[in-house]
């Protein structure tokens, strides 16, 4: 055995035994013995220490755990680290077997499997399971072993370069299978394996035990084939592929209004969701191909039938070009009959004066004296959704690509030209530049971009108020700053003030802003109103929607008072919203996907894939005139929610369990 080998022995109550296996370790040469006590209830550390060993304890139980601890304690002189069992089964007269590969090998395994003795001293589902682990070893690595056998031999360096990382049962495969990505000289040694000679087994002769650890090994090996750099790599290839195939087949072939291209939008989408969840899957993304798959996606779906919303856009940029006013004066108007156009009848509700904040008039108005076309405004959304895209990697690195390559995302902006991008920017910005700080300098800043995002989009408010609470709470704590609450709330309400005096100025004093009759009872993918419409009594006449303010209100109100970043307010105010309102729009889920980069991202996931239900809708009005979901259609869409509620229910009670604790 060479000088510098020392022994590392995982125990668990093993005092019967470990003493031998120390000494007999010994006399073979290992230079020293490293036992990790892994939370022994006898004598097990006692009995080490009076046999010569040194004692390291590990209370956390796991096989891998107890290893890792061990190799932590390994001295600098170490060259080589030896493994085995602390029951006395590994047959140590076999050692000198390993040390004769030494020279030539990085690698050297104990095979229990290749002597009669061995073979018949492990249970049946030991040997199958070993046969099995180096079957699918030899299936996905080229190369297989024949036993997962305790008894190994392995350099320091060779052992430092696989970093091990399993911490349970998972941890003998894991380095077998290490061993041969790294291209390590390896080798078995048909080795002799005894009866456990003192003690209780963990695992051999209990049935439960041996299949969690089964499983346990199969899952390890299943994860360490995934991870491998020519399966990831593989993996990302296979997810550019697909995302790309998708976005054509969506971009031009693809129309969800559309009962003829309807179902190529659905297909395009699935496969393009396929890829956006192997895309999450591979971890090795240079933020330059993340970006580069991102314009790519995006330019494919320009070209696609936009959705009925950007016709809406055009038209009031037109008009107030025209010196009209679109809050005071609808498209169905007929004094505005000469400004129609042969795109005008695709106007949604052109009875409906305009409902878009000044601001975005402002912009709508821009955009459209520049290019009264789909493809400019797209073009605008676009840049804005890549711009948020460009801030969250500056953030977050490569972890953006969850908004970058977000089918959701792109369809939403890029294809369906939806202008949430527009409010969605500055609201990003204020969000990532919210720091513990809070100058005034840096909040007066917050509040310009706030008051933007709600002059775009009024839904922005929610944020808005959370920000201010923030700040006024801060009052009454010794960080107070009285300067920065003033600069935020002068800065916040400067920008809708200002756009709705410049807005006055050009187009005259709007007089009917936000036209109450058009969202009365209108209702789309809604939840709550859904589930309360079974409790109708009269279903000619359903409930107002000003109704469903007061449970969103009441959600509110714990989800203010118990969250502190902002981020995670937006996006639980946000699903609350969502939940409650009486109309939901796939598009309105972009609002939370920007500011789950670091909660939530199960939730977004899911939702960015199960969002696309709500095409249905359209789909099946060309179709059939009918714009209804089916009950499992709906509760589809909504089924993210179920990853959400009881985290948000446990975060929500912890200061209600702390209060109590409190008076107790």
């Amino acid at each position: 055995m060479n000088d510098h080998t020392y022994a590392i022995i995982p125990a668990l109550n093993e005092e019967q035994t470990i003493g031998a296996v120390i000494t007999n370790l010994l006399e073979h040469g290992v230079t020293q013995v490293i036992v990790v006590d892994n939370g022994s209830t006898d004598t097990t550390s006692a009995v080490a220490r009076a046999a010569g060993a040194r004692v390291v304890p590990e209370q956390e139980k796991g096989y891998g755990r107890a290893c890792l601890a061990g190799i932590a304690a390994l001295p600098y002189e170490c060259q080589w680290v030896l493994f085995c069992d602390a029951d006395g089964s590994d047959d140590l007269q076999d050692l000198p077997k390993l040390a004769e590969q030494q020279e030539e090998h990085d690698f050297i395994l104990g095979n229990r499997r290749a002597t009669p003795e061995g073979r018949s001293n492990l249970t049946g589902v030991q040997n199958f399971g070993n046969w099995l682990s180096g079957f699918l070893m030899k299936l996905g690595w080229g190369q297989g072993f024949s036993d997962l056998g305790p008894l190994r031999l392995i350099r320091k360096e060779s052992l430092a370069s696989l970093e091990m990382q399993d911490q349970n049962f998972g941890w003998t495969v894991e380095m077998q299978a290490k061993s041969l990505d790294k291209k390590l000289r390896t080798t078995e040694v048909p080795v002799n394996y005894l009866p456990r000679q003192g003690g209780q087994s963990k695992i051999s002769g209990n049935l439960k035990a041996s299949i969690q650890a089964g499983t346990i090994i199969l899952s390890t090996l299943a994860a360490l084939w995934i991870n491998r750099p020519v399966i990831r790599r593989f993996f990302a290839i296979f997810s550019v592929l697909t995302l790309l195939v998708g976005a054509t087949i969506t971009g031009f072939w693809g129309d969800p209004a559309s009962a003829e291209k309807g179902i190529h939008f659905f297909w395009g989408i699935g496969i393009m969701s396929a890829g956006f969840l192997l895309a999450l899957a591979y971890k090795d993304w240079k933020l330059w191909q993340i970006f580069a798959i991102a314009i790519i996606t995006r330019a494919l779906l320009l070209p696609m039938p936009p959705g009925d919303d950007i016709w809406r856009y055009i038209w009031e940029g037109v008009v107030q070009s025209h010196g009209v006013n679109p809050y005071n004066t609808p498209p169905l108007d007929t004094s505005l009959s000469e400004l129609r156009t042969d795109w005008w009848p695709l106007i949604n509700h052109p009875e409906v004066t305009a409902i878009y904040p000044p601001l975005a008039q402002l912009i709508f108005r821009i955009i459209a004296s520049i290019s009264p076309s789909a493809l400019a405004f797209k073009l605008i959304i676009t840049l804005a959704d890549l711009s948020i895209g460009c801030l969250l990697a500056k953030r977050f690195g490569a972890k953006a690509l969850l908004y970058l390559l977000n089918p959701m995302v792109i369809y939403c902006f890029a294809g369906g030209a939806h202008y949430e991008s527009l409010f969605l920017l500055p609201l990003v910005a204020a969000t990532l530049i919210w720091d513990e700080k809070k100058s005034w300098k840096t909040m007066a800043v917050v509040g310009l971009l706030v008051g933007a995002s709600i002059s775009i989009k009024l839904v922005a408010i929610l944020a808005a108020g959370f920000i201010g609470w923030r700040l006024l709470l801060r009052q009454f704590s010794p960080q107070r700053n009285l300067s920065s609450l003033i600069a935020y709330l002068a800065s916040a309400l400067a920008v809708p003030l200002l756009s709705y005096g410049l807005f006055s100025a050009l187009q005259g004093t709007p007089q009917n802003l936000y036209p109450k009759e058009f969202a009365t009872v209108a209702r789309s993918t809604e939840l709550l109103p859904w589930i309360t419409e079974f409790f109708n009594n009269n279903p000619d006449k359903p409930i107002v929607n000003k109704v469903f303010a007061i449970p969103l209100v009441l959600i509110l109100i714990p989800i203010t008072l118990c969250t502190k970043q902002l981020s995670t307010f937006i996006v639980r105010s946000t699903l609350a919203l969502l939940f409650c309102a009486p109309m939901v729009h796939a598009w309105y889920l972009t609002w939370i996907i920007p500011f789950a980069q670091k909660r939530y991202i199960a939730t977004t996931i899911a939702f960015s894939v199960t969002g696309f239900f709500y095409f249905i809708l359209p789909y099946r009005y060309a179709a059939e005139e009918s714009w209804t979901l089916t009950i499992w259609e709906r509760l589809l869409f909504w089924s993210p929610l179920l990853l959400i509620v009881p985290e948000l229910i446990q975060q929500l009670a912890r200061p209600l369990r702390g209060a109590k604790d409190v008076q107790s």
